[in-house]
């Protein structure tokens, strides 16, 4: 049996969407990883917390394989070259990243799509720029 250090939360949800929830969820502290979270009724909540075993409630898990791994992150500034006036949305940042994503390292995405992270645009040609766009990079790895 492998023993981690980890934290609970315990969060009430409200909505005009449908009834309150309570959200239960579990963070591996070495990862940082919230691997797993119940959604409860209120109704099962209470059950539960007054000693009622098997409640029912909509588990979700994730990042399984990062759990007990140690969490490294660097910010690393990615060439983008890009043909036209601007940037499209949508746009494929693969290419840019193949030279950074090694060694079980992955980019950011969504922080690339960040606007608020790009550098100036430098003007290559007429129709041909590029950016420096400013990202995170994550990787986990045995401790």
């Amino acid at each position: 049996m492998t023993k981690l250090k980890g934290q609970l939360t315990i969060g009430r949800t409200r909505s005009s969407h449908g009834p309150d929830t309570i959200r239960v969820s579990i963070r591996d502290q070495m990862s940082i990883m919230e691997f797993a979270s119940i959604e409860l009724s209120l109704e099962n909540f209470s059950k539960a917390i007054t000693g009622l075993a098997g409640v029912d409630g909509e588990l979700e898990i994730r990042g399984l394989d990062r759990v007990g791994k140690k969490h490294e992150c660097k910010t690393e500034a990615v060439d983008v070259p890009y043909e036209g006036y601007s940037l499209p949305r949508g746009f494929d940042f693969g290419p840019a990243l193949k030279a950074w994503e090694v060694d079980g390292w992955e980019a950011d995405r969504h922080q690339m799509e960040n606007r608020n992270n790009w550098g100036r645009v430098i003007s290559l040609a007429e129709d041909s720029h590029r950016v420096l766009i400013k990202t995170h990079f994550h990787r986990w790895v045995e401790p």
